[in-house]
């Protein structure tokens, strides 16, 4: 039994929703209309007819706005993966109530709806596919509002990034050599795209090196670093260090022709682009 209340609603009728499928309308006498489900029908037993004290009714609509939300959430969840922090952010865009938004998340992970830990192994595993690195996936998991609690396992599913970063300067240089510029763009470009410069450095350094002897582009600009006399007087070059920008030192030596281009300049001799022979 309710208390005594000064006023009470009679139900007129009640009818299914001609636009919504899960939604049944209760018309009051007096003109008023509540929207309900057939969760409310069950639960407080409406009929054409039932008396309504304001705590009664009170009761129901939030029972109403409840079934709502959470049918709202079952269909947002029903299409797509989503995070927690997503379905309350749908949920209140257009003013809904945030408690029970969150009591609806909270129904949907309970339900298994709402799966935050196979959803962080879904983001990991598509931004890797698409070439981008740890710094991009952990970008997209904040902004999803996956747990930080989460992000390790996700992470730990990514391969590794040389490969990844390979084939990103392949695509971009199309065989041409890796000039010091184009280099410092390419490093730029792939920490956009969430690698380090850990990661970067020995694949841009590896490839560098490897383009300029595929294009067989003239060697870059070296010293001379042993040389000795003859009995003429001449200074005869032994080994040439090529300092190539690589994460390995090239060797080369001189012809004596190639001996006459070379300029002097205090106790080094500075080589000039000259392409030598392997040593």
């Amino acid at each position: 039994m309710y208390p005594p209340t000064t006023s009470t609603m009679r139900i007129d009728r009640i009818e299914p929703s001609r636009r919504r499928k899960d939604r049944v309308l209760v018309f009051l006498e007096g003109g008023d209309l509540l929207r309900v489900t057939e969760q409310e029908l069950l639960v407080f037993g409406l009929r054409p007819g039932l008396e309504l004290p304001e705590q009664l009714l009170a009761q129901v609509e939030q029972s109403a706005k409840r079934s709502e939300m959470k049918a709202r959430g079952a269909r947002l969840t029903g299409s797509r993966m989503l995070s927690k922090k997503q379905v309350m952010e749908h949920l209140t865009r257009k003013g809904g109530d945030r408690e029970l938004a969150e009591d609806t998340a909270q129904w949907l992970e309970e339900l298994g709806a709402v799966d935050e830990s196979a959803y962080a192994a879904a983001i990991a595993r598509h931004y890797a596919a698409m070439g981008y690195g740890p710094g991009r996936v952990r970008q997209e998991l904040q902004r999803r509002g996956i747990p930080q609690e989460l992000w390790d396992d996700a992470l730990a599913l990514l391969p590794e990034g040389e490969e990844a970063i390979e084939r990103f300067i392949r695509r971009k240089c199309k065989g041409k050599p890796l000039d010091r510029e184009t280099q410092r763009k390419l490093a730029a470009a792939l920490q956009r795209r969430g690698f380090s410069w850990q990661e970067i450095r020995p694949v841009l350094n590896r490839l560098g090196e490897e383009m300029a002897e595929e294009s067989g582009e003239s060697l870059p600009k070296g010293k001379l670093l042993l040389c000795k006399t003859t009995s003429g007087g001449i200074f005869l070059p032994i080994i040439l260090l090529i300092a190539s920008g690589g994460s390995r030192s090239h060797f080369h030596r001189l012809s004596r022709e190639n001996l006459l281009e070379c300029s002097f300049a205090r106790s080094q001799i500075h080589i000039p682009n000259i392409r030598g022979n392997t040593a």
